[in-house]
């Protein structure tokens, strides 16, 4: 099945390449004065290999998002143990491991009294 050809306002092309590189915020300024979608916008940016600034992922709660192993790596490095000391770790719950992570400091305090 052939792609399908994509009109797009050559404009609006000289416009992305001018304001590069870039982000979500510009995506939509260009997006609204051109009466296209932003992720129209983000996709022809792409394609075309304008660079495009990623907007950083980020929690509910508006912490960054953070993998279990890097959080476990965390921790073997608070406690000064060696790489992989805590293989498996990773597969317990993530608040069980934050909890661990946020506990941390606190055992270190006790342990120089």
């Amino acid at each position: 099945m052939p792609k399908p050809v994509v009109v797009f306002d050559p404009r609006l092309l000289a416009a992305m390449v001018a304001a590069q590189p870039l982000d979500l915020a510009k995506a939509q300024a260009l997006a609204d004065e051109y009466d296209t979608k932003v992720k129209s916008v983000i996709a022809k940016a792409i394609r075309e290999k304008i660079p495009y600034v990623k907007q950083e992922r980020v929690r509910k709660d508006g912490k960054p998002v953070a993998s279990k192993e890097a959080t476990v790596g965390r921790i073997e490095a608070m406690l000064e143990v060696d790489v992989g000391a805590f293989a498996g770790l990773e597969k317990a719950a993530k608040s069980a491991l934050e909890a661990l992570l946020s506990a941390l400091p606190e055992v270190e305090a006790d342990e120089v009294e």
